[in-house]
């Protein structure tokens, strides 16, 4: 590509809003996997110059040859030079692009928000009322913990990650509400506490592997002390100061000289700001694309949690409004009802606890892998609990 980043990123913006696309839809078209939406955005922001191969298929996804996408680019890296020593112009778009950054994440805040209203309305409808009758349910015997068997070449595999994830997991769920049985206190205690005793129950899983080969006890543990990580760091709120306000008091001052002519010293204060602005933004901008992205989908499968597991529960409830049930007496349909209702409830925390301040955080290849486990893991969420109410 012979044409500047910065610009091709500009054109390949205008062109695929004008279509209409998301980033994630335009880097599937283009032939991206797993964070196809992040790669747009690294491409988008100069950040990142497409193979000769994913840049025919941008062109194609927004219905041009790659010949015409690297003009028009060029001709705009030609305009941007041209009007740089006015610096009315350049500095103009490069405001606009901040103000649209702020946009997107105000956006975001709205997102996270519904996401964690989604997260407290499936706590409230059906994992409280679940662990209360776990509470009550005695005799319930837990299988012991699962390993992950290594797998050849080492290369990530984001599904087998995610489904083992999910096991531990189950096991971590099944682990709490059987302690709480012989305490008798789910009912009472709250999400975070509850998700901190599944953690524990994981990184105790994980080392229990230690029984089996040591290429597997380790994989085990790792992975286990990551699920551990997720459920303890996820309830975090810290991330919302980077989401929020980036780039608040810098704006304000570029805002100010906006449109006006500028002396050299005002232009050279202005770029400055800029620059420390844009920097940020490139560091944050994708961690948080990504988020954005894997949100409404968490959202979705905790109101439908809410919904549905709720209902079904509520319908269920074989201890009733007191006492207690041996696990003995129990039919084997009620027995399959406790063993769905504990896959989803493992859903919900694996839901509940996405690596959020993992993909805020990373960067590059590591935030690749991360939304790829995370796409995984909602994904696979969403199945178990749709096939079980």
């Amino acid at each position: 590509m012979t044409v500047s980043e910065s610009a091709f990123g500009q054109i390949v913006r205008d062109l695929r809003r004008e279509k209409g696309l998301t980033q994630g839809a335009l880097g599937a078209a283009a032939g991206y996997q797993g964070g196809a939406g992040v790669t747009v955005s690294r491409i988008e922001n100069g950040l990142l110059e497409p193979s000769a191969e994913r840049l025919e298929g941008i062109a194609t996804a927004l219905g041009l040859t790659s010949r015409d996408l690297l003009h028009l680019a060029a001709v705009r890296a030609t305009t941007e030079r041209e009007q740089s020593p006015s610096g009315v112009e350049s500095f103009d778009h490069r405001i606009a692009a901040i103000q649209e950054v702020n946009e997107r994440r105000k956006s975001l805040a709205t997102a996270y928000r519904a996401y964690t209203e989604a997260g407290a309305a499936a706590d409230s409808s059906f994992l409280a009322p679940f662990r209360a009758i776990a509470a009550r349910m005695e005799g319930v015997e837990v299988e012991d913990a699962p390993h992950v068997e290594p797998e050849g070449g080492g290369d990530h595999n984001a599904s087998a990650e995610a489904a083992y994830q999910l096991r531990l997991t189950t096991y971590g769920v099944k682990e709490a509400l059987a302690r709480s049985s012989r305490i008798g206190s789910a009912g009472g205690a709250s999400f975070d506490s509850f998700a901190e005793v599944v953690a524990l129950s994981t990184v105790a899983a994980g080392a229990a592997a230690a029984n089996a080969s040591m290429t597997s006890a380790m994989s085990s543990l790792g992975a286990a002390l990551n699920v551990a990580s997720s459920v303890r760091g996820a309830r975090s709120t810290g991330w919302l100061a980077v989401a929020g306000g980036v780039v608040a008091g810098a704006l304000v001052a570029a805002l100010t000289a906006s449109g006006a002519k500028r002396t050299r010293k005002q232009r050279q204060v202005l770029d400055e700001e800029l620059i420390k602005v844009e920097e940020q933004i490139a560091d944050t901008q994708p961690g948080l694309d990504a988020l954005l992205e894997v949100l409404p989908a968490a959202t979705r499968t905790l109101n439908y949690i809410a919904v549905h597991a709720g209902h079904a529960l509520h319908r269920w409830d074989v201890v009733g409004a007191s006492g207690h049930v041996d696990w003995r007496s129990l039919g084997g349909l009620d027995r399959a009802r406790y063993e769905a209702f504990t896959e989803i409830a493992a859903a919900q925390v694996a839901v509940q606890t996405i690596s959020v301040r993992d993909l805020v955080e990373s960067r590059g290849q590591e935030l690749d892998r991360t939304k790829s486990l995370v796409d995984e893991v909602l994904t696979q969420s969403w199945d178990r609990v749709t096939q079980q109410v």
